[in-house]
């Protein structure tokens, strides 16, 4: 089996990795954390699990918080891995990847900046299905690559973008509020793509 500490996390810093309790919460600094935590909601429920509460309140240990429903069976994952399990196991290290993936995507820069625990728990999780460092570490990379690509969709950065400025306003979101939220910016982007295949309609009408 290979042991997490010996994984290194894909594009990460020569660096340590900065503490949330350690960073100076400035403007710049606040809005990375809204869109970090941003990043992690609208992942997860893009992936099915449910969002319970999204926050940039600072506490004694972190900056920000996206809390979601822990599934039982994740306390069994390091002796009982099935492909059903598998696949869910993928689902949750993109969400935990998903927060540096919101970071990158709109500062390009200090991705991993206070992603930590984020990391260590994808890191732990990838180990559970694999043998090998060499293994754990491509799984690590695809996964990474994956969670960016999906995220960088226009109606998934949409929802990131959303909330992101909702949480700069109010703070925290509670889970209900968080999905209303997502749900009007999807209705939003079909009003638009319905004007805007009426308007491509009307001009071909127009050139017949």
């Amino acid at each position: 089996m290979t042991s997490p500490t010996t994984i290194a996390p894909v594009d990460l810093p020569t660096l340590p990795l900065a503490d949330h309790s350690r960073a100076r919460r400035g403007g710049r600094e606040r809005e990375r954390t809204a869109y970090h935590e941003a990043g992690h909601a609208v992942m997860a429920h893009e992936l099915g699990m449910k969002v319970t509460s999204v926050s940039i309140v600072k506490d004694d240990d972190t900056l920000g918080r996206m809390a979601r429903r822990w599934e039982r069976w994740m306390h069994e994952i390091d002796y009982n891995v099935t492909p059903y399990r598998e696949a869910k196991v993928q689902r949750h290290i993109m969400v935990c990847y998903a927060g540096a993936a919101a970071t990158k995507i709109q500062f390009n820069y200090g991705a991993w900046r206070g992603t930590g625990a984020d990391t260590t728990t994808a890191v732990d999780l990838a180990c559970c299905m694999t043998g090998k460092t060499e293994e754990t570490e491509a799984l690590l990379r695809w996964l990474w690559i994956r969670t960016c690509d999906q995220l960088a969709r226009p109606l998934l950065w949409a929802e990131v973008e959303a909330t992101a400025a909702a949480l700069l306003a109010h703070h925290e979101l509670t889970g209900q509020e968080f999905r209303d939220l997502r749900a009007s910016v999807v209705q939003a982007k079909l009003r638009d793509l319905t004007v805007s295949t009426c308007q491509q309609e009307k001009g071909q009408e127009h050139t017949a």
